[in-house]
């Protein structure tokens, strides 16, 4: 396997691939990728953005899972 990656990412190009200019990334390519490391990025700095909104509700489906109490009464209420 790591053979096989190291000839394909660090071989030398075949004949039909000579002489052609390669780009690393374009516009379009960088209008996609951009928005999603800076929000990777500002997510690992500050994970209370997310995690402050989800706090409740992994909370509630906790307490639902182990909970008997919890499980009974909102299975009778849907008519379960």
């Amino acid at each position: 396997m790591l053979w096989m990656l190291q000839r394909v990412n660090l071989g030398e190009p075949n004949a039909e691939w000579e002489g052609k200019e390669f780009h690393d990334v374009d516009r379009f390519e960088l209008a996609a990728w951009v928005p999603l490391i800076v929000l990777i990025v500002v997510i690992g700095f500050f994970p209370k953005i997310i995690f402050s909104s989800t706090t409740d509700v992994v909370t509630s489906l906790v307490d639902m899972a182990f909970n008997p109490d919890t499980t009974a009464s909102i299975a009778s209420q849907i008519g379960g």
